[in-house]
């Protein structure tokens, strides 16, 4: 049977080969730009294995660089540190219906998004100018910590001594995925940069947890970002 994340494997193999497809045949035909962002993700965990989950606000924070630009569209490369997981109800007895507390997954990555952006007004003079953009995502984990809600647990554990001690699992220590969006640049001074809103949803594609038996458990990385930056033109 297909997995679910199939179709989005598509887009991420789709959007990969026209990055690399594009770069050598685009000479840059405006100013490149440099920005600062941050903000927060709404992040939880999506798949078959998942469970009943809630979401965790974790922070997101980095740079984006504008490699090339032609008219409205241009690909450039971000890097981020962004704090995903999940929250999940413990419930005593195992299928029972007695909820004894809360587990949180704290996951944080360097993130890699390359994206492909296109202006929808572009006109110079403009001062607001919408976006959207998507593209591949390259993730590498950092760290990995468990909290628990129950008092008679641990507050903390990192996930490699719990998971490998208890359950044999490991947090993959790579990932890749999607991310789709949109924003707003707004002009503040002409030719000194422009303030910018960013909105966007990234969809991880790999699992994020591999078991001793080396299949994984289908359990993936989702986020919902909000960011507010300034990019500066050179």
């Amino acid at each position: 049977m297909p997995s679910s994340s199939d179709p989005l494997r598509a887009l991420h193999a789709f959007l990969v080969a026209a990055a690399l497809a594009v770069l050598p045949a685009v000479q840059p035909a405006q100013a490149q730009s440099i920005g600062l962002k941050g903000g927060l993700n709404l992040a939880d965990f999506v798949g078959n294995d998942a469970g009943d989950t809630g979401s965790t606000v974790g922070l997101n924070a980095g740079g984006s660089f504008q490699l090339l630009n032609f008219g409205p569209v241009s690909i450039g490369p971000e890097v981020f540190y962004a704090q995903k997981g999940s929250e999940r109800r413990v419930v005593t007895p195992p299928g029972g219906g007695t909820v004894a507390g809360t587990s949180k997954f704290n996951l944080a990555y360097v993130e890699v998004p390359v994206l492909l952006t296109v202006r929808l007004v572009n006109a110079p003079g403009s001062r607001f100018r919408p976006f959207l953009h998507a593209g591949p995502v390259f993730g590498w984990n950092l760290d990995c910590t468990l909290d628990f809600s129950d008092p008679a647990a641990s507050p903390e554990e990192s996930c490699e001594s719990l998971l490998g001690g208890d359950l044999g699992s490991t947090i993959e220590e790579y990932e890749q995925g999607v991310t789709f969006g949109g924003g707003l640049d707004v002009s503040v001074v002409p030719g000194r940069g422009a303030l910018t809103l960013d909105l966007r949803s990234t969809l991880g594609l790999d699992e994020v947890i591999r078991t001793e038996s080396g299949t994984d458990l289908e359990i993936r990385n989702r986020a919902f970002t909000a960011m507010l930056g300034y990019s500066f033109g050179f």
